[in-house]
């Protein structure tokens, strides 16, 4: 498998490395394979992005008063550690690396090799979950998200939060490469350094471990999610800045609090920003990629503001992070019964 490794017995320093010191045990990619009294394993994945630590955090808790006592888990599991080198730099991935949550689709990388052998070891070993774990960088509420709306998923989801999202894009993740084996669903657990959202995982986890078999439960029409209906990006070469009114040594200058308002609505008219030059500063694309720049943001008289009442998720101040992967998605509720898929 390339650079995948796998284990099938728990490196004992990982229960106590913090995650810049994780690269000192594992070289790189590592399914761990930890045999419980239920066979069917969950897969739990952490770290895919190196700045995401959460869930290493709180497998280290979960796991350690079972390697203390030698007490058996409740549950087989399968631990993927991501991108230890990544985690070393606490960058999301390194400069010249692919997006390790964006390589579980068709591509020829060694990367995309990796998740494909993550995939057939999974399923020769009857998965029976597969839960993906990830931080925000921007202030967020706790959510869970599927890209399969089944009972099962739902479930999964509701045992962590009731704020729950469906998206289709982007593709290449983890979670919509195992939804078509398992019950698949990414939790979402706050800033890194969150104790209360390291805490929040662990509980979860815990819970799922002891669960003997998901039910197909049905759901109701008052089951109410959000789902993405556009993603906006920064286009490539604008300057970013945040602030509280214009300013002249950047392209594009977002209002401070725009990322108080995560999944909350955003009345329509708002000025969220400032911009100097050209109009074409964000880049909106809807599910099916198709570019829709002009369909939400106004950009006149040195403005921006919205042309509808939007919710955006995941806006954050890391400059960084959003010339990586974007500014913010946009989302609406939706009633989950409606997009049921068969089981």
């Amino acid at each position: 498998m390339g650079i995948l490794t796998q284990l099938n017995t728990l490196p004992e320093k990982l229960l106590s490395c913090q995650p810049d010191e994780i690269h000192k045990v594992l070289s790189g990619p590592t399914l761990i394979h930890l045999e419980g009294q239920r066979k069917a394993p969950i897969l739990i994945s952490t770290l895919l992005h190196g700045n995401e630590p959460t869930g290493f955090w709180a497998l280290q808790q979960v796991l350690r008063p079972y390697f203390v006592t030698d007490a058996v888990l409740p549950r087989s599991v399968s631990i993927l550690i991501g991108n230890p080198k990544a985690a070393q730099k606490n960058v999301r991935s390194l400069p010249g690396e692919l997006d390790l949550n964006r390589v579980w689709d068709k591509g020829d990388s060694e990367w995309h090799d990796m998740a494909q052998g993550v995939v057939h070891e999974m399923k020769a070993r009857k998965i029976f979950a597969s839960v993906d774990i990830h931080n925000n960088t921007g202030q967020n509420p706790y959510y869970a998200c599927l890209n399969k709306v089944t009972g099962k998923n739902y479930k999964l989801c509701r045992i962590f939060s009731d704020l729950i999202l469906f998206f289709d894009q982007p593709l290449g993740v983890l979670s919509k490469a195992f939804s078509k084996v398992c019950p698949s669903i990414i939790l979402e657990a706050g800033v890194p350094q969150d104790p209360a959202g390291i805490q929040k995982v662990r509980h979860y986890l815990e819970t799922i471990l002891r669960i003997d078999e998901l039910e197909e439960n049905g759901i109701e029409s008052t089951d109410l999610a959000y789902h993405v209906i556009a993603m906006v990006r920064l286009k490539e070469g604008v300057k970013l800045g945040f602030g509280d009114g214009p300013n002249s040594k950047v392209d594009l200058c977002l209002d401070d609090e725009l990322e108080s308002h995560n999944f909350q609505v955003i009345p329509s008219g708002t000025c969220i920003g400032w911009h100097k030059g050209s109009n074409d500063k964000l880049e909106v694309t809807d599910n099916e990629g198709k570019l829709i720049n002009g369909k939400y943001f106004d950009f006149s008289h040195g403005q921006v503001r919205l042309k509808h009442a939007l919710i955006p998720i995941m806006i954050t101040h890391d400059i960084p992070v959003i010339q990586q992967d974007c500014l913010c998605y946009l989302v609406s509720p939706f009633d989950v019964s409606s997009r049921l898929s068969p089981k």
